[in-house]
């Protein structure tokens, strides 16, 4: 457990992610009208993606565990996978303020009215960015059911690192117990913001920082601040 920079394949941090979509553990064999749903969404997700019908997938209440790795759906996609994250069933969240971003999209996408179970969820790979990030960041803000992410190979950077580190360090309310953050193109910056989500989350057991430019600088800031 803790902040980590050991080598792992791709979607390997999220180990929990499936290999396309899977059903919530736990839960009793659903009923004809669940499976049909699950059915539904398993053709979708297994489609090539560019970041239209995503909001339908990820919406399905049937769904906990959803791998949606190198599908190339880039900022748009990013957008509806967070428009998705705030609909966890808890409105108040326990983070911060809804952002001019966050609201602009819950009043853009009105499609996405059930309450999303996901727990598990596999983004890595898909040019999200900088940006992509910041509406994650506000999504990350409010959902109290995700436990473990991957955004591995998206080019987040720093800003992208922050944003999202300080979104979830903000939320008293935030499930998550694994990110991983490989391959981002983090810095020593980056890394000492990683670190103060890993002090400041009640929840968070494993940072996974691999293939990333914190350096030995970097890695003595994220051990120092995660203390």
């Amino acid at each position: 457990d803790g902040v980590g920079s050991s080598s792992s394949g791709s979607g390997g941090g999220s180990g929990g992610v499936g290999g396309g979509v899977g059903g919530c553990e736990q839960q009793p064999e659903p009923e004809h009208g669940e499976q049909a749903g699950l059915t539904a969404a398993v053709a979708a997700a297994n489609a090539a993606f560019s970041g239209e019908g995503l909001g339908g997938v990820i919406g399905s209440p049937v769904l906990c565990r959803l791998n949606l790795e190198l599908n190339s759906f880039g900022i748009e996609g990013a957008r509806q996978i967070a428009d998705c994250l705030r609909n966890d069933g808890n409105d108040s969240g326990g983070g911060a303020a809804a952002t001019t971003h966050s609201a602009a999209a819950a009043t853009e996408d009105r499609s996405v009215s059930t309450t999303v179970r996901l727990t598990h969820l596999n983004l890595a790979l898909n040019g999200i960015g900088p940006s992509g990030a910041d509406w994650l960041a506000q999504a990350l803000s409010f959902n109290t059911t995700l436990q473990e992410l991957d955004v591995g190979g998206n080019g987040l950077g720093d800003d992208g690192a922050e944003a999202l580190s300080g979104s979830v360090g903000t939320n008293r309310k935030s499930a998550l117990v694994s990110i991983n953050w490989r391959e981002n193109q983090i810095s020593s910056r980056g890394a000492y913001a990683v670190g103060q989500l890993y002090k400041s989350s009640r929840s968070l057991r494993s940072l996974l920082l691999a293939s990333n430019k914190i350096g030995i600088t970097g890695a003595r800031k994220a051990f120092v601040s995660a203390r």
